[in-house]
C-alpha cells in the first residue's frame, strides 16, 4: 500500500437518518403526532399530514398512493393532506397544479427549500502525523450538517448552540496496525459524562514504522467518518 491519505464516509445509516429527519419535520413545523393512525402521521392545524421517505425525492407513485388511501379508505374525508419530502422528482409541481377538487388537496413542503438540511454529509478534519514506531492523531474540525439543522429546532437536545466542535461528538476510535479488512479498536475515547468532550489529541505507539493508522469519528446520530494514513 501507499502513503497516502484516505478519507471516507463510512455507511448512509438510511434508517437512522429517515428517523432524525422525521423528528426535525415533527418538532419544526408542529406536526401533532397519531400514532392510532397507521398510515398518515399527524395534523397540522386542519390538515393530514403525511411524511414520506425522506431518504429519497417524493415520487409520482408517492402522490398515488395517498390519493388511492383517501379514495378506498377515507371517502368521507374532508381534510387536506400536507406532504413532506425530501426533494422531489421532476413533474410533481405540474401534477398538483392540476388538482381540481375543493377537498383532499395535496401540498407538498419540501425540506430541502425550506433549507432544513444540506445532502452534505458529515466531515472530520483529521491530522494523523506518524514519526517513526510513534502517531499522534489529531481531530482538529467537525461538522453534521444533520445535527446543526437538528440544533435550531429541538433545543431539548441542545440546550444552546455548540460552540466546541466536539460537542457534536460521541465517540473516536482509533486502529493503530489497520488491514483494510478488520478495525481493532487499540484506542476508544468516550466520555463518561454527556456533558464531557473527547480530547480529540492523541499520541500512541505503532507496532511497526509502516503501520497504516485508522480514525473513526462517530458523532450523536451515530454518523460516521473515517480517515486512514
Amino acid at each position: 500500500m501507499g502513503g497516502g491519505v484516505n478519507h471516507f464516509r463510512i455507511n448512509n445509516y438510511d434508517a437512522t437518518k429517515q428517523s432524525e429527519l422525521k423528528k426535525i419535520v415533527v418538532s419544526k413545523f408542529g406536526v401533532q403526532t397519531t400514532r392510532s393512525d397507521l398510515f398518515f402521521d399527524g395534523t397540522v392545524d386542519d390538515n393530514l399530514v403525511k411524511i414520506v421517505d425522506l431518504n429519497k425525492p417524493l415520487t409520482q407513485l408517492d402522490i398515488q398512493i395517498i390519493k388511492d388511501e383517501i379514495v378506498t379508505n377515507r371517502q368521507d374525508e374532508t381534510r387536506n393532506i400536507l406532504v413532506f419530502c425530501n426533494g422531489s422528482e421532476v413533474g410533481i409541481s405540474d401534477t398538483l397544479a392540476q388538482q381540481i377538487n375543493p377537498v383532499n388537496r395535496i401540498v407538498v413542503r419540501d425540506i430541502q427549500q425550506e433549507g432544513m438540511i444540506t445532502n452534505r454529509s458529515a466531515e472530520a478534519d483529521i491530522r494523523i502525523i506518524k514519526k517513526g514506531k510513534k502517531v499522534k492523531v489529531e481531530i482538529l474540525d467537525y461538522i453534521s450538517p444533520t445535527i446543526l439543522a437538528r440544533m435550531d429546532v429541538d433545543r431539548t437536545l441542545f440546550n444552546e448552540r455548540m460552540e466546541d466542535y466536539r460537542a457534536q461528538i460521541d465517540y473516536v476510535l482509533i486502529d493503530t496496525d489497520y488491514d483494510e479488512k478488520i478495525f481493532r479498536i487499540v484506542k476508544i475515547d468516550r466520555p463518561e459524562k454527556r456533558k464531557d468532550f473527547v480530547s480529540a489529541r492523541y499520541e500512541l505507539a505503532l507496532p511497526h514504522a509502516s503501520a497504516r493508522v485508522a480514525v473513526k469519528v462517530v458523532d450523536m446520530l451515530g454518523e460516521e467518518v473515517m480517515e486512514i494514513q
